[in-house]
């Protein structure tokens, strides 16, 4: 009998420094309580401004207001784990928490940020948990946290709406970990299947929690001098079956989504413009962020919400990897938790370090070490728990978490609208073009007019080979009838790339509007060859030839405009004048109708319906279309009493 209950025993604990289970016992007590409310309090302190932040349009406005349809629909809580989006990120769990919040908020960005905040202060009070676990001294555990929490490395991840991806998988990571060292404690099952259950809900949250098992073998074996004796080697290989299973199955799911538009938008999109590599290339050219990464950490006070690498950066990053590797010299007690320590933290920075932007985007941004830090919060932890003066060390952890509160604070302002975000993100990476895009075509949008040439300036400063650029300095010339500027600007782009879509369309359109036709249609029909997924200039071209009165060219290409979009309005009108003028009655009053349907607002519709009702007496039909015009205060060319009444009568 007592043979057979030894082998139903899983994972007996060892002596080990880190576990005794007598203080393991005491440091969940009620009175923690107290720490975890101080922790909330100082998140709040802190971000509770950042509920009230806008957009900033880095990927935020893209997804949710520009798919508002899709994430107004619950049924799509699911669609993330069937499909990737930005072409080629796999985030299942980022993907529903929109779609939950969107059913409560619409676009109104205010419960994004809120629940931000909520995350963000859930991760702190498990890297409390955490702390606690390991034996650190309560104050030690409370004041890291608190200073994890008001960091201001972390505010990204807080105050960027999409940098709660990194958050989100912090909870997980943590609860997975805590999960497993609870399991080792106290050997039962319900703590190995929750450990395994959230590890499944990482790997749906990012890639990079593939790493768990890792980290969870490292810390057994660093903590526990297991010799595999008994059942433990078979418990330690279904544990491993397991996660392999768990792994095999996330990779098949992600597989199958990744297909589902990797096939469509990879190959098609990212491939022809290059404008990203995977793998060991992409490493090294990340390599300066591995170092940035501790400097920033340590010292953040040239944090940037769109950074680009420093050289002097990098040298203080790989002193102060030097520094550490001093301190263990001196403390070679600490070695096994140093080295448990800096496992997490390359483990957590080297994946994400696997893409690499070669289009002028942003190096790294910084949310992506919010993970990663964990690691030296727990090496940290175990270097000050052996201090003797724990009074003095309280003044020095207050003032550092003083000093980072009213950073973040402060710095947390670039987060709050679109405006800030960008020129925050030129004021710290002058040399990168996109932030200078963005504003001229948010100013221009918003008719700043000037401002928005001051960007475009901007661009051609950094790249006077650009042609985004170049078509967006063409734009604001000929908006501002400066057309000599922009006759040049055109001459210079097509001498870089006579065959991009966007220069040529735009040609077409300046042509146009000189009353060039012929040099119009020729270059619409140039951008049409190049990309004829576009409707625009196949709608230019029809407009231009209705003008000319050939009308088979003009039912040609509005046709072809209504392909490519069949609700484009004033293609639905004017080829419905034209089968008008056929006298194809039927199929113009369809096209007129679906207009009135789609803009109840139009005049057109209106006019040319009720013009056709009466040429048809059909007068009932047309009073009732101006009763409905009447409702939707439209102005149109007609009047009731313009109807005689006569034939109101006959019609009755």
């Amino acid at each position: 009998m007592a043979k057979k209950k030894e082998l139903k025993t899983k994972l007996p604990i060892q002596n080990a420094s880190v576990f005794k289970q007598k203080k393991i016992s005491q440091s969940f007590n009620f009175s923690n309580k107290h720490y975890y409310l101080l922790i909330i309090l100082g998140v709040l302190l802190v971000y509770t401004k950042s509920m009230f932040f806008d957009y900033v349009d880095l990927d935020d406005h893209g997804t949710i207001v520009e798919n508002k349809i899709f994430f107004a629909n619950i049924n799509n809580f699911l669609h993330g784990f069937k499909e990737t989006y930005w072409v080629s990120f796999y985030r299942p769990l980022l993907w529903g928490s929109f779609v939950l919040e969107f059913q409560l908020s619409n676009i109104n960005p205010f419960l994004y940020h809120f629940d931000n905040i909520i995350f963000h202060s859930l991760t702190c009070i498990l890297i409390f948990n955490l702390l606690i676990r390991l034996n650190i001294n309560n104050k030690i555990a409370f004041g890291l946290s608190l200073l994890f929490a008001l960091h201001p490395l972390c505010s990204q991840a807080v105050a960027w709406m999409y940098g709660r991806n990194d958050s989100l998988l912090a909870i997980v990571v943590l609860g997975s970990f805590i999960s497993f060292m609870k399991y080792l404690q106290t050997n039962q099952n319900k703590y190995l299947f929750l450990h395994l259950f959230i590890f499944l809900i990482a790997l749906f949250t990012k890639e990079s929690a593939i790493v768990i098992p890792f980290l969870c073998f490292f810390f057994y074996f660093t903590f526990r001098q297991c010799s595999f004796k008994n059942k433990k080697f078979i418990h330690w290989l279904l544990l491993s079956f397991s996660w392999f299973i768990l792994t095999l199955l996330w990779f098949f799911i992600r597989k199958t989504a990744m297909d589902n538009k990797v096939l469509q938008e990879i190959g098609i999109i990212a491939l022809q413009k290059k404008s990203e590599i995977v793998g060991l290339q992409a490493f090294i050219k990340n390599i300066p962020f591995l170092f940035e990464s501790l400097y920033k950490l340590i010292l953040p006070f040239n944090i940037s919400v769109y950074p680009t690498y420093s050289t002097i950066a990098v040298i203080i990053g790989a002193l102060f990897y030097l520094v550490l590797l001093i301190i263990i010299i001196i403390h070679k007690k600490l070695i096994n938790i140093f080295l448990f320590a800096m496992s997490w933290w390359f483990m957590f920075l080297i994946p994400p370090m696997l893409l690499y932007f070669t289009d002028g985007r942003y190096d790294y941004l910084e949310h992506r070490v919010y993970v990663p830090a964990i690691g030296i919060i727990i090496f940290l932890a175990f270097l000050l728990n052996k201090t003797k003066n724990l009074g003095k060390l309280k003044w020095y952890l207050g003032i550092i978490i003083f000093i980072f509160a009213i950073k973040t604070f402060i710095y947390i302002d670039n987060f709050k609208n679109k405006e800030n975000y960008w020129l925050s993100a030129m004021e710290s990476s002058p040399k990168k073009i996109n932030p200078a895009k963005v504003l001229s075509m948010y100013y221009d949008k918003t008719e700043q007019y000037e401002k928005s040439y001051q960007m475009f300036q901007q661009q051609y400063k950094i790249d006077s080979n650009d042609i985004t650029v170049l078509n967006y300095l063409s734009v604001y010339y000929i908006k501002n009838k400066n057309f000599e500027s922009a006759n040049n600007i055109f001459k210079r782009g097509f001498a870089l790339n006579i065959k991009n879509y966007e220069l040529n369309n735009n040609y077409a359109n300046f042509m146009k509007d000189q009353k060039l036709d012929d040099s119009a249609i020729k270059y619409f029909n140039l951008a049409i060859n190049i990309d004829s997924t576009h409707w625009e200039p196949k709608y230019f071209m029809a407009f231009i030839y209705n003008e000319r009165n050939d009308f088979k060219l003009a039912e040609k290409y509005f046709r072809q405009v209504l392909t490519i979009n069949k609700n484009e309005t004033n293609s639905l009108i004017r080829l419905g004048v034209i089968l008008g003028n056929y006298k194809q009655y039927n199929d113009a009053e369809i096209l007129w109708k679906k207009t009135n349907e789609i803009d109840k607002k139009l005049i057109d519709p209106y006019n040319y319906l009720v013009k056709l009702y009466i040429f048809q007496n059909r007068n009932l039909e047309a009073q009732a279309l101006l009763d409905t015009a009447k409702l939707y205060n439209v102005q149109t060319d007609f009047k009731t009493f313009l109807i005689p009444q006569q034939q109101l009568l006959q019609s009755k």
